[in-house]
């Protein structure tokens, strides 16, 4: 734990300090209130996450950090740009236009991020097996839908579309049905969404780690409710 907090803290260090390159306050005064802002705020973001420790709270700080982890790689990006326009190109360093390339690194990150997390996109594979088979069998297998506050209604009915479309003969969820708790699930009536997902031979689910946080007998009730054939 110690050490997860360490590394809280320098992930803060980090962002404070391509803040201030972003920045570029004058006065100490606010370069101050810069540093402290920073801490303060990640920190509070922390504290609000411990006291939910590796369930709902604690997502809403690991967005956080990640948010701060994407300063990093946008701040890798943007160094790398500087280092062939200036030494490669032999072009002049533009402080403006380097910080405004690294404001639009950071937004492309976090955009592409968002973007992939709602986009889910369907692949097509082929496996052989010796069992008899009358015919051969068309299996959906979707994997961590971590269903609560970050993934409701919306986007289960994409999934459902989706499956839907493929005209699958049974549906696999392969773990982490829920994101720890049915907590969202039963406050939006996600179960109402969710029994649409249907197929010929059935649709089946297991529990993943984040289905095993304490709440796993309510989340494989929650599915069952759901339509889901728990096993």
């Amino acid at each position: 734990m110690w050490l997860f907090i360490i590394l809280t803290q320098l992930l803060a260090m980090m962002s404070s300090e391509i803040l201030y390159w972003f920045i570029k306050p004058k006065r100490r005064l606010a370069k101050t209130a810069l540093v402290l802002s920073v801490f303060v705020i990640n920190n509070a973001f922390l504290i609000y996450g411990l006291s939910e420790f590796w369930h709902e709270r604690f997502h809403v700080y690991l967005v956080v950090s990640i948010l701060q982890g994407f300063m990093f790689y946008a701040g890798l990006i943007t160094a790398v740009i500087t280092l062939v326009y200036v030494y490669i190109l032999k072009k002049k360093y533009h402080p403006i236009i380097m910080r405004a390339v690294a404001a639009v690194v950071y937004a492309g990150l976090v955009g592409l991020a968002v973007f992939n997390a709602y986009s889910p996109v369907v692949h097509h594979l082929e496996v052989t097996t010796d069992k008899p088979l009358n015919k051969p069998m068309q299996i959906a297998l979707v994997s961590d839908t971590h269903l609560g506050r970050w993934f409701g209604n919306r986007q289960i009915d994409k999934m459902v579309k989706l499956i839907d479309a493929q005209s699958p003969d049974v549906v696999v969820i392969a773990g982490d049905v829920m994101n720890d708790s049915t907590a969202a699930y039963d406050n939006t009536n996600m179960h109402e969404h969710l029994s649409k997902l249907r197929a010929p031979l059935g649709v089946y689910a297991t529990l993943g780690n984040h289905d095993y946080s304490g709440n796993q007998v309510a989340i494989a009730n929650s599915s069952r409710a759901g339509r889901y054939s728990s096993d």
